[in-house]
């Protein structure tokens, strides 16, 4: 074993014998204060700070701000511990050395912040080649200088003020700092979320993206990997983009089927948005849909996006009412969404109640007074609606004899479908077939079809 270790050892083994003393510990049948008396190391201390780091590793249980190493007269003291690296560690902070902490005219350290035993530092760097003299207390401090980071700033229209846990935030202020590690050349940003430590949560609008420009044309996709910067660069900066308003991001067909399955009697709101997109089509054909027998009381705000090959099925149906969006309540919100090759088929099942039958419609089995559309579009429908016999009908269909007529079938409303899409701003429902069979035999059947 070298001599610095040999030094670096005896000198843990006091510290451990000091720690002892601490709690009142004795080592054998002598007391500490009697061990460190008869090894001469008695009057000679040196209190080492973290200063907002640790001395503990991997290895340690609990993180260790402070530490007191007793020392022989005249010997050296120690600088790093017996580890591997630097002798204490700081996350997103690189170790620069060690320094005098700046002390009173007691003597005593002055703290910056005493419950978190962090000490005022001198100009003065520890001078290792110096020996500690008889009868001395040395109070030494870590000095760390900020390691390369990503800081994470607000991207939103230059008007909005977004409100988070009491306090307001403008286009470009600091919401969250990302380190990259020790030893690190990379970081991982996440395109679609803020870090899971990042505690920033807006009450008045949504995080939408995260960007590598200001103008928020750059996209992170993912999972993306970060270089860490070279040369005097502080920092890469990540520009977190916000919407005003409180919504959920629909961003793929596991979102949309979320949304209209789950969530369609929620009261929420939705927006549409996926960066790499740029189509803005999602394709929902691998994703099953049912039709809904509640009511339909969310917002969308479909931002230019379709959502194609949406597939309703619903079998034994016996009673209630049932369409692919259900009942659109007053608060219903629709807007710029279009729906492009939406299957529907229901069926009922055989006995029926005939003086209370199914109600099936392909959009909304009721439209309330307030339900806003605007911008949406239903462009090509097929519905199918299967009736088992003349015995179990669907509540608007009536048989004269055997010939069949039938109310409407897009909306349940008091007037037909034609007048209600005629006379609905901001609504268009284009290029449906809809049929209804009774018995295996085809009875109704409605088209609206553009060449």
């Amino acid at each position: 074993m070298s001599i610095k270790k040999k030094v670096i050892a005896l000198a843990m083994l006091i510290a451990v014998m000091a720690a002892a003393l601490i709690a009142g510990c004795s080592v054998g049948v002598m007391s500490v204060d009697e061990f460190l008396d008869k090894n001469g190391a008695k009057n000679q201390q040196v209190t080492y700070y973290a200063n907002g780091g640790t001395f503990s590793d991997k290895t340690d249980i609990s993180s260790i701000p402070v530490k007191n190493i007793y020392y022989k007269e005249d010997s050296f003291i120690t600088s790093d511990f017996g580890k591997e690296g630097d002798p204490v560690s700081r996350e997103g902070y690189v170790f620069a050395g060690w320094y005098y902490a700046q002390v009173d005219g007691d003597g005593n350290p002055v703290f910056e912040d005493k419950k978190n035993n962090v000490v005022a530092i001198s100009e003065n760097k520890v001078d290792f080649s110096r020996k500690i003299p008889k009868n001395s207390h040395w109070h030494i401090c870590a000095k760390w200088v900020r390691d390369v980071y990503i800081k994470y700033v607000i991207a939103c229209d230059e008007g909005l003020t977004i409100t988070s846990d009491g306090k307001d935030y403008k286009n470009g202020d600091e919401i969250y700092t990302q380190n990259f590690g020790t030893g690190s050349d990379t970081a991982t940003v996440n395109g679609e979320s803020l870090p899971r430590s990042c505690d920033f949560k807006a009450d008045n609008a949504t995080f939408l993206q995260t960007y590598k420009d200001e103008a928020c044309t750059q996209p992170y996709l993912g999972y993306d990997t970060v270089a860490r910067p070279q040369g005097d660069v502080e920092f890469v900066q990540v520009y977190a983009k916000f919407i005003p308003g409180v919504y959920e991001i629909v961003r793929n067909s596991g979102d949309v089927a979320n949304m209209l399955n789950l969530n369609i009697n929620s009261g929420k709101s939705f927006y549409l948005f996926a960066a790499d997109n740029a189509d803005k089509v999602i394709d929902c054909g691998k994703t099953a849909f049912y039709p809904n027998n509640g009511s339909f009381d969310i917002k969308i705000e479909g931002n230019g996006f379709t959502l194609k090959n949406m597939n309703y099925t619903q079998t034994r149906i016996s009673a209630g009412a049932y369409s692919a969006f259900g009942a659109f309540s007053e608060n219903a919100v629709i807007k710029n969404l279009t729906l492009r090759d939406v299957n529907v088929s229901m069926s009922l099942r055989t006995g029926t109640d005939a003086g209370n039958p199914p109600d099936l419609y392909l959009i909304a089995h009721s439209v309330a007074a307030g339900a806003k559309f605007e911008g949406f579009v239903v462009d090509g429908a097929k519905m199918t609606v299967t009736c088992p016999s003349a015995n179990d009908l669907i509540k608007n269909l009536v048989n004269n004899g055997g010939v069949y007529d039938c109310g409407n079938l897009i909306f349940g409303v008091d007037v037909s479908d034609t007048q209600f899409i005629a006379d609905s701003d901001g609504l268009e429902v284009k290029n449906y077939i809809i049929n209804v069979s009774v018995g295996g035999q085809n009875v109704i059947e409605r088209k609206n079809q553009e060449a």
